[in-house]
């Protein structure tokens, strides 16, 4: 897009060229002073935005010096959809249940994953600039809806408003940093989950810039792997249906993850996205139970093979690992290995835009652990999951 603006200003001859790059430089540039000390991470209030128990929410900022790429990290933190999962008890107060948060979170739980520039094996190094979205909604970034988990005479209501206060924080990052020379877009458990939901908006700020999506251990639940009428019911409550892409809205909340894969392959088939995962991710196995999987200890490695085999487009790829591990970005990039690959390489490879980038699927190779975790499953249990 620079260099477009430039050949343009070019052609409108020497007279106009040093006045015209002036004013085309300020507006590659036209953002607003930093409030923030280089290096030092603030908080960047967000008018409008309002945690499940309508708490104001807030994002993080972090500029570094000399920075021209942009990481945007999604927080994880479970959710939830029913008085009992989200905690809510007689006195009006909903705890979280099997959400952490629901109310404004402690400054000092904000956390965005690879963040330590100083770490030579971080693939986010110090050519980043970083926003932090806290997570307080309970709907994986989705939803746009107040639900009342009371009674008509008694009500609790939560906002489950995911999807609008991201449509906020975007507004306000792309207001920071206006042209960016590319964008990471990551997010771990429920914010990995959000961040394949929400390509389309990341988008819409960000029309032009090479973008890069990462799912940190966000298994893309989709049918058969999970019941497909209690995922519905729980999309719905948190108003799916308002916020899916408008190509998708005669699915409703019938719509799942695998959905979402598929459309932001089809739509967007240059962006490289990576899904990391490990076969038997101990947090994703609860919530497969939660959701009505017929074989809940499999769920998680049926539903990453699916994606990667059925789902993916060419620029999509996996990077999974045998064992239970829940989310890998708190941990040092180079720890995590797999056939021989760490993460923060291939990361790194996907990032740098290397061509010989592409999965690394154990299952390919007969690596993983094998599928005799529970009891086997009948052709008529998986239809009936997928009712």
């Amino acid at each position: 897009m620079k260099g477009d603006l430039m050949g343009f200003l070019r052609l409108l001859g020497p007279a106009c060229f040093g006045m015209c790059l002036a004013g085309a430089t300020a507006a590659w540039t036209d953002a607003p002073t930093p409030d923030c000390p280089p290096g030092q991470t603030c908080t960047v209030e967000l008018p409008g935005a309002q945690c499940a128990d309508g708490s104001p929410s807030y994002m993080r900022v972090t500029y570094r010096d000399g920075a021209k790429n942009l990481y945007i990290y999604l927080e994880g933190g479970g959710a939830c959809w029913s008085t009992l999962t989200c905690g809510c008890r007689l006195n009006g107060t909903c705890h979280g249940g099997t959400a952490r948060h629901l109310s404004r979170p402690p400054v000092a739980d904000s956390v965005a994953g690879w963040r330590d520039p100083t770490d030579p094996t971080n693939p986010i190094d110090a050519s980043y600039n970083l926003v932090e979205v806290p997570y307080c909604t309970g709907d994986a970034f989705t939803g746009n809806r107040i639900v009342n988990y009371g009674t008509a005479r008694r009500p609790i209501l939560l906002r489950h408003f995911g999807y609008h206060d991201l449509t906020l924080a975007l507004a306000e990052t792309q207001r920071r940093f206006p042209m960016p020379d590319k964008v990471v877009f990551m997010g771990s458990s429920a914010g990995a989950l959000g961040v394949t939901y929400n390509v389309d908006q990341v988008r819409h700020f960000y029309p032009d810039e090479p973008l890069y999506v990462i799912s940190d251990s966000g298994t893309p639940f989709m049918k058969p792997h999970v019941w497909k009428k209690h995922m519905a019911s729980i999309l719905k409550t948190w108003g799916t249906d308002l916020t899916l892409p408008p190509e998708l809205r005669s699915l409703g909340a019938n719509a799942d993850f695998g959905d979402m894969l598929r459309y932001n392959a089809e739509k967007y088939p240059n962006h490289r996205f990576a899904l990391l995962s490990s076969y038997r991710d101990k947090l994703m196995t609860g919530f497969a139970l939660l959701l009505g999987s017929s074989y809940p200890l499999r769920a998680v490695r049926r539903t990453i093979i699916d994606a990667a085999d059925h789902f993916f487009g060419p620029n999509q790829k996996a990077f999974y690992v045998a064992g239970l591990q829940h989310v890998f970005t708190f941990l040092p990039p180079d720890s995590v290995q797999s056939r021989g690959v760490t993460l923060g390489d291939w990361t790194r490879a996907m990032l740098n835009d290397d061509p010989a980038w592409d999965s690394i699927r154990p299952d390919l190779y007969g690596e993983a652990e094998p599928e005799s975790l529970d009891e086997p499953q009948t052709a008529a249990s998986l239809d009936t999951a997928a009712q």
